[in-house]
């Protein structure tokens, strides 16, 4: 595990982080992150202290070899130039709630969330029934719950037939088709699940645990890495979520209760391990692909903090490989992967973050045999 020190700096808008490899500068003001590595960060705290004496001509006249735009954005940071604030996630304004209706509704429970479906579409209710099916049914809604009313509302354009959702009267996306709207609800129901409670960091990555191992596997859309944990999930490995990996404040993971998104590229992969998987109903994301939901086979209730971080990327043809990255790769591959926070990026959530996050192994990991890379995992995983 990398361990990092602060070090001190002239401007007071900045933090700096050092391990033996990478310099990492957080801006208390913006929430801006930077990263450098080896040389660059070792010209990274030259100019540092270069510049409130020499001032921005001057640190540019001395480094005439550097080039200039790279020159440039050093000076920007280090003077705190930017000039707009880093975004986090803002909180869902839940509304009210009608209990008026509450023999017309299917309550579910997924936390600390009670969503209240309207019966008043079979169809519709039908349609999301692997969205649901593996959360608890509930009507007793305790003082620590809070009730989401779902609604669904035809919503005709042209030829076509559309639906909108609504989150307690709020609609929640544009209208869409029937077969995208399960997507778009599960997708909304797990941001309203993860709001709900104080969390670190939301990264866009599938998270499994096996023992006392526990790892997270960021990655674009494409990336491979749902397709990969569904199959570690159908053998002896346990799943918090295939599409966010929730970290709490004391670093641990959390689990998010809700079905696997399979793509089409995928099912023939994963026909062996879910034998459901070729009744499944079809659904169409808004990018067209066609996708089916199921459950996962074994579900990670227990709180761990994570062990490794591998980026996986499925390369046709390729050989199996794994390399180590350093904590400012890690870094801006969670940042191209996607991920949210509940609160500005100050310096205490940043402690948390290079603590919990960026100080634990991070790799890349190149596939085309599944197979070959869940034992490359398998042999991270007993050290």
């Amino acid at each position: 595990m990398k361990r990092f020190y602060k070090i001190p700096l002239a401007s007071e808008c900045l933090t700096g982080y050092f391990d033996d490899e990478s310099l990492i500068l957080l801006n208390k003001k913006s929430g801006f992150v930077y990263g450098f590595e080896k040389e660059s960060a070792a010209l990274v705290m030259e100019v540092e202290t270069k510049l409130p004496i020499l001032g921005k001509k001057g640190v540019l006249s001395h480094y005439k070899n550097t080039p200039l735009s790279f020159l440039s954005s050093i000076i920007e940071i280090l003077s705190c130039a930017d000039k707009v604030e880093e975004s986090y996630e803002a909180p869902f304004d839940y509304g009210d709630s009608d209990d008026k209706d509450k023999n017309q509704r299917l309550f579910v429970k997924a936390g600390s969330i009670t969503f209240a479906f309207s019966k008043k579409y079979k169809s519709v209710l039908n349609l999301i029934e692997p969205v649901l099916e593996h959360l608890e049914e509930n009507e007793n809604i305790g003082e620590d719950q809070k009730r989401i009313d779902v609604d669904f509302i035809p919503y005709e354009q042209e030829d076509d037939k559309l639906w909108q959702l609504l989150f307690n009267k709020k609609e929640v996306a544009p209208p869409v088709s029937l077969k995208t709207l399960p997507l778009i609800l599960q997708e909304n129901m797990i941001i309203l699940f993860y709001q709900s409670k104080p969390y670190l960091m939301a990264i866009h990555a599938a998270a499994l645990s096996c023992g006392e191992f526990a790892v997270i596997m960021p990655g674009k859309s494409g990336s491979g890495k749902s397709t990969l944990a569904a199959k570690m999930a159908a053998e002896e490995f346990s799943i918090f979520s295939d599409e966010i990996a929730l970290i709490g404040r004391n670093g641990t993971l959390k689990h998010i209760p809700f079905s696997m998104n399979i793509k089409e590229g995928s099912w023939g992969v994963l026909n062996d391990k879910y034998k459901e998987l070729k009744s499944r109903q079809e659904y169409i994301r808004f990018d067209d692909q066609r996708v089916k939901l199921i459950a996962p086979k074994r579900i990670s209730k227990k709180q761990h903090k994570i062990s490794s971080i591998i980026f996986p990327k499925f390369k046709k043809g390729a050989s199996t490989s794994l390399e180590e990255l350093s904590p400012c790769k890690t870094l801006q591959m969670i940042k191209d992967s996607g991920y949210q926070v509940d609160s500005p990026l100050n310096e205490n959530n940043f402690d948390l973050i290079l603590s919990n996050i960026l100080s634990r192994p991070s790799y890349s990991l190149i596939y085309s045999d599944i197979d070959e890379a869940i034992n490359v995992i398998r042999e991270l995983r007993v050290g």
